[in-house]
Formats: structure tokens, sequence, C-alpha cells
């Protein structure tokens, strides 16, 4: 407990993680929206997702380094920690959707069906 009372890098660590999270949730709703329309369309809506989840944490990034006093090294290692873990759920999210998308498109009763 001694050292996390030491710890003074909190506001970077969750400044850093809440740009990340709004990041990663915004950049969900392009595929939210598209999927709607076909597992095609959602795949589209994921690649859309990526750029937006770049350019979000990018901004963030950068709004933070330019109003708060921290310096770079501290801002980019943070962000960086908390866009991989990120990535790495909302991966987890796409494949467990394109996963049941397939599943319930190819298969009836146990059997494949003939393709489209």
């Amino acid at each position: 407990l001694g050292l996390l009372d030491r710890f003074d890098a909190w506001p970077v660590v969750l400044s850093s993680g809440a740009v990340c999270g709004l990041a990663s949730g915004l950049a969900l709703l392009p595929m939210k929206i598209m999927s709607g329309h076909s597992p095609e369309g959602a795949a589209q809506g994921a690649l859309i997702g990526v750029m937006v989840r770049m350019f979000l944490t990018l901004a963030g990034a950068a709004a933070i380094l330019s109003l708060s006093p921290w310096r770079l090294e501290a801002v980019a290692g943070w962000t960086i920690g908390w866009y991989l873990l990120m990535l790495s759920v909302e991966v987890g999210l796409i494949v467990r959707y394109f996963h049941a998308a397939y599943q319930s498109t190819h298969t009836t009763e146990g059997s494949v069906c003939s393709a489209r």
C-alpha cells in the first residue's frame, strides 16, 4: 500500500484509460449499426471502427499532452497500454459476433447448409 501512496501518476493513468475506453466504445458503434444489414456490413463497420479508434486515441492523447504538465513518455506509455488492453477486448467481442453470425447462417440442426 505504501507503493500506491507514492504513485503520483494516477491522473495520467485515469485520463489515458478514459480516452482509450471512450475510443473503443465509439469504435464498436459502426459495426453495431452496419451489422443489421449483413455480416459483410459488420465487417466493413469493424474496419471503420479501427480508424475511429485510432483517430480518437491519437486526438485524446494529443489533448492530454497539450492540456497537462505530464511528460510525453508517461502519456504515451499509459495510452499504449490502455489501447492494447481495449483492443484485445474489442477483438474478442468482434470474433464472438462473427463466430455467432457464421454459425447462424451456415448450420441448421447440426448439418452444414449448401453455399449461397
